[in-house]
């Protein structure tokens, strides 16, 4: 979601993918590098919200749904 070096985007950007990173930390502060390298879907993302903050499972998919509007984030939308 935040820059996967395994997905053969054309679009791939280092630079892009680090900004996003730095975005999405300002808005969840609790987020580390680690995490945002390792999060590859909107619904795992919404869950890490959700687990370390103490909104709801509804909350917390609206909150990265409402950010994701702003953002240029290259994003899977699984079901996982």
């Amino acid at each position: 979601m935040f820059g996967d070096r395994n997905a053969n985007d054309p679009l791939d950007d280092i630079a892009h993918f680090e900004r996003e990173r730095r975005l999405a930390r300002e808005q969840w502060p609790f987020l580390t590098q680690h995490d945002l390298r390792g999060i590859k879907t909107v619904k795992q993302l919404a869950a890490m919200v959700h687990a370390r903050t103490n909104l709801s499972v509804v909350a917390a998919d609206a909150e990265v749904e409402a950010w994701l509007e702003g953002h240029d984030v290259r994003v899977a939308r699984a079901k996982v």
